[in-house]
């Protein structure tokens, strides 16, 4: 260590032994230190150069030693920036030889510096060789229209002193592009005096002298100036070690912010109060939260890489299991989609059964499914306040259907003359009422049936039926409806004889003249409504197809819905409970059947919405 001051004093640098004994007295432990600069390589020659590059590897590796172990005597800790500014405290940085000055500057001030150096050799080897005058020409050439325009070039060398105060104000990639047009412009002038070949030579050795004083990140910076023809084998393989760096650091600097972005993903779900868990793409549990384990039962080692169906244990509204194909976990994992169910119950660790409403969503990577995201409640409350709910609607529908009934028949009795004369004025004010009134029980009937429904009391018996001539039947009872508004119906049967259906026939003519009602109802005056019996050898579907208003776009998802109506059905028939076509699909799907619809959408000009769709087709398919 002495010997080594010793020659640092010799060379006439005592701010770099300034520096080097201030970082020196900020280890506590100088015999780690010691060791530490005793691993250095001893450089046996005497050149300047290689001196130089002691210097520096010495400052470096004690500048390393400090911000690795933190050993500092005072309370600072230091990072290499701030042990810079440390430093700047005790010495002006600018007044240390170019070399050293290289290491402690920032930015575009050391980029500065750094290539002034290189600029420098190569401009005293081409004055060496061509002549001054020479020089001031291939500068000047370079320079030209930039923050080096009009520099000084004597003797010895390009002036740069003057500079150092504008650095600051310019980008780090403004300084690079700069110097890249100097370096280019003598080493062209080089290559025209002296040939290629010699130029090559001469900028091996500046780049050689450059790449030996500084550490491989300064020269990387020193690899972007230099002209594009000149170390193109050097320099590949330089950039590929140092863009294999880079990755690797890039890959560090990820992995560290993915493990954060985990730990922040984590506790979030861990934070929400509903149930989550989820799966990679077989399925295997790789993620559950708090309350999944709380509201099961279960213990993290038993759901973690275990196929969610061995824990999970998921029961139909019936209460038996669910087959995995109908799981809407599995039809994720399988079709991409996000699927939400509500009726599903989960069977808990203690054997009892709990009502969730669960979403299942597919993990997708470029497209591809990684796994399912699975977020569930418990729906214990909501399923009492509906079965409350039921209770009452039930209650008070059977409550209301007496005195209704009672008003009905008074109704009649008034206009059939029982309790005198109706003049004609009366007659009308009766009948409007009794029209209400019939609305009015019609609704009670349809709260009863909807009851009925959700408490699974529906009094179904489905046998084998005849239904062409129920359909017949119904269209002569809607046929005086139809008259007034000069509506066409026909029925289209496929064949002399249909077959029958397996339904209850009373509760197939309450859907077909549901179906029938509405297409009148929400018809187009002298439009039509045409009603197709068709089948094949399992099923048969009947159509009833209208040209009406038709159902609008965004109302089509909800159509089926209770208490649900359709804005444009609304406007035209006020009176109406939106239990209707809830009863009737609740019907067809106890037959083991199917309802659907079509009502094409077209883009019309009128002043209002714009879209709107005009005419609806209602297919019901049911068992043979």
């Amino acid at each position: 260590m002495f010997s080594f001051f010793r020659r640092v004093k010799q060379e006439e640098y005592p701010e770099v032994e300034q520096v080097l004994s201030y970082v020196i007295s900020l280890v506590a432990q100088p015999q780690e230190l010691l060791e530490i600069l005793a691993e250095l390589k001893t450089k046996q020659q005497s050149t300047q150069m290689t001196r130089k590059a002691e210097y520096v590897q010495t400052y470096l590796t004690i500048e390393k030693f400090i911000c690795t172990h933190q050993p500092p005597v005072t309370s600072a800790q230091f990072t290499p920036k701030s042990l810079h500014e440390a430093i700047g405290k005790v010495i002006q940085i600018t007044t240390l030889p170019l070399f050293f000055r290289v290491v402690l500057l920032e930015g575009s001030l050391q980029l500065f510096t750094l290539y002034e150096d290189g600029v420098q050799n190569l401009t005293l080897q081409i004055i060496n060789k061509f002549g001054l005058e020479k020089v001031k020409i291939l500068v000047s050439a370079g320079v030209q229209g930039s923050i080096l325009d009009k520099v000084p070039v004597d003797e010895h060398g390009v002036h740069f002193n003057e500079l150092y105060h504008l650095a600051p104000t310019f980008s780090e990639k403004e300084v690079t592009k700069v110097f890249k047009n100097l370096l280019t412009a003598l080493y062209e002038g080089d290559k025209e005096l002296e040939g290629e070949k010699a130029a090559l030579e001469t900028a091996k050795t500046v780049f050689q002298a450059t790449q030996f004083v500084y550490d491989e990140d300064l020269a990387y910076q020193f690899f972007l100036v230099i002209p594009d023809q000149v170390l193109e084998k050097e320099k590949v393989n330089f950039l590929n070690r140092q863009q294999l760096l880079n990755v690797l650091q890039q890959l560090n600097a990820e992995k560290v912010m993915a493990e954060e972005s985990r730990q922040k993903n984590d506790a979030l779900l861990e934070s929400i109060g509903e149930g989550a868990f989820a799966t990679d793409q077989e399925g295997k549990v790789i993620f559950v939260n708090r309350v999944t384990l709380e509201i099961l039962g279960l213990q993290e080692f038993a759901m973690i890489g275990k196929h969610w169906s061995e824990t999970v244990k998921t029961l139909d509204e019936s209460g038996m299991p669910l087959p995995l194909e109908k799981n809407p976990i599995d039809i994720a994992l399988k079709t991409k989609a996000k699927v939400t169910e509500l009726r599903f119950c989960y069977l808990r660790s203690d054997g009892s059964s709990l009502p969730v409403a669960m979403t299942a969503s597919a993990i997708l990577t470029k497209d591809q499914v990684t796994g399912a995201m699975v977020v569930f409640r418990d729906m214990t409350r909501e399923r009492e306040i509906d079965r409350e709910k039921t209770e009452f609607i039930s209650i008070a529908s059977h409550q209301l259907r007496t005195p209704i009934g009672s008003i009905k028949w008074n109704l009649e009795m008034l206009l059939k003359g029982y309790y005198g004369t109706v003049t004609p004025e009366m007659s009308k004010v009766v009948e409007q009422m009794r029209a209400t009134n019939d609305h009015l029980l019609q609704l009670v009937n349809n709260l009863l049936d909807v009851s009925r429904i959700d408490q699974g009391r529906i009094k179904d018996q489905p046998v084998p039926t005849a239904i062409v001539p129920i359909i017949e039947s119904i269209i002569k009872e809607v046929q005086v409806q139809a008259d007034v508004r000069k509506i066409t119906l026909t029925l289209k049967v496929d064949a002399a004889e249909a077959p029958t259906a397996v339904i209850d026939p009373q509760r197939f003519r309450e859907v077909i003249e549901n179906l029938l009602s509405n297409a009148i109802k929400y018809n187009l005056d002298a439009g039509k409504v045409d009603v197709h019996v068709s089948w094949n050898e399992k099923t048969i579907q009947i159509s009833i197809k209208d040209t009406g208003m038709g159902i609008p776009q965004k109302d089509q998802a909800k159509i089926f819905g209770r208490f649900f109506r359709a804005e444009n059905a609304a406007k035209q028939e006020p009176n109406g409970s939106g239990l209707g076509l809830f009863v009737v699909k609740s019907y067809v799907e106890e037959w083991g059947g199917k309802i659907w619809f079509e009502s094409p959408v077209f883009t019309e000009k009128d002043g209002n919405d714009g879209e709107q769709s005009r005419g609806t087709c209602f297919y019901i398919e049911v068992p043979r």
